[in-house]
């Protein structure tokens, strides 16, 4: 990620965020959706190839705007069984081989520690927000800070993960 980016990404984002939630409520999104939604474009701007971000604004707002339209496809979508015999489409034993099966616990262990390498803080609203599914207001509750901190400490812990996940050891 380019330092202008980053800079952008750390400094920037957290006022588009809001304005994120709200353009996803006006179009229909629940609350806890509308923050999911700003939260996976953030990760996208994270993400891109820094050559194809030449306005982050911009492609945080146009990411955002084309997840939502993808999940409302999905949404309105008949569902497969529905539609078509499913035993004709019958595929492969989709069950990992023990060699994926051993890169996926590397991975999953790898991540571990990365996560564990978090300041306390942002570890903890990244687990609450992450792995318990907790949305931005309850755990501003439950840790008693303002929402703001939950997505500037949300935000940071992302950038972290995905940094040093993609940085190779």
């Amino acid at each position: 990620m380019s330092s202008a980016l980053r800079h952008w990404v750390i400094n920037g984002f957290e006022a588009s965020f809001r304005q994120l939630v709200a353009v996803a409520r006006r179009r229909g999104a629940t609350a806890e959706a509308a923050e999911d939604l700003a939260q996976e474009a953030y990760l996208r701007l994270i993400q891109a190839e820094p050559a194809s971000v030449q306005h982050p604004r911009g492609y945080l707002f146009r990411t955002a705007a084309n997840l939502q339209i993808d999940e409302q496809r999905r949404g309105k979508a008949a569902p497969f069984a529905h539609t078509t015999n499913i035993e004709q489409h019958a595929t492969a034993d989709a069950t990992p081989g023990a060699e994926q099966q051993v890169l996926g616990q590397q991975e999953l262990r790898r991540l571990r520690g990365i996560i564990d390498g978090l300041p306390p803080r942002q570890r903890e609203v990244f687990v609450l927000n992450r792995l318990e599914g907790l949305g931005s207001a309850e755990i501003a509750e439950r840790l008693g800070i303002t929402r703001n901190m939950v997505d500037r400490h949300l935000r940071l812990a992302l950038a972290y993960c995905i940094e040093h996940f993609n940085s190779r050891p």
